[in-house]
């Protein structure tokens, strides 16, 4: 099912986060992982095809991605320069398994990152769970608008969030490379 309702979604949800703590600690309690209480999970697009050059998708979309894994690292320092102590700033590759994976969101006070395939794993997320996504322009324009690949924001991980009660913020930004808004993004989490 490509856009599953809302209370579907929820429900499912629910019963992976449950399946998961139980297959990690043997309870269904959250809070049971290996993770800081209060963290933050940034979510870097940093894969094997990325960082070797090869096409991903498309050249346009490629070229629209440019300086995501930089913008990540940058963001990273940011956000642990400004958040308190006891809050961790803990990096998401997508080479973990998926129980750890699942602990990581299922624990995660914000989730921040570029638009991307890792936003998936919010179906492991708490509904107050802070979600934060960034996107360029020129990416959105030709998701959303030009190829019309999907419906904005249903078909979008911004979409997904709003549909586990989570309250998303997508960050348009202009040009990823020159003017990325990290005051705006911190001040966000």
């Amino acid at each position: 099912c490509e856009n599953p309702p809302t209370v579907l979604l929820r429900k499912w949800s629910l019963t992976l986060r449950s399946a998961l703590l139980r297959s990690v600690s043997g309870t269904d309690t959250p809070g049971t992982c290996m993770h800081p209480p209060r963290h933050v999970v940034v979510i870097v697009r940093k894969n094997e095809k990325a960082a070797k050059g090869d096409v991903l998708t498309s050249t346009e979309v490629d070229a629209m991605r440019t300086g995501d894994a930089e913008i990540s690292t940058h963001l990273m320092r940011t956000l642990a320069n400004i958040l308190p102590v006891d809050v961790a700033v803990i990096p998401f590759y997508g080479n973990i398994s998926m129980q750890e994976t699942g602990a990581l969101f299922q624990n995660a006070d914000a989730v921040v990152g570029a638009s991307g395939a890792g936003f998936a794993n919010l179906v492991f997320s708490r509904p107050s769970t802070t979600v934060i996504t960034y996107i360029s322009r020129a990416f959105f324009e030709f998701n959303y608008l030009d190829h019309a690949m999907r419906a904005f924001p249903e078909g979008s991980h911004t979409g997904m969030a709003l549909k586990l009660g989570m309250r998303p913020r997508l960050i348009i930004v202009e040009d990823l490379e020159r003017a990325f808004p990290f005051e705006e993004v911190c001040s966000a989490v």
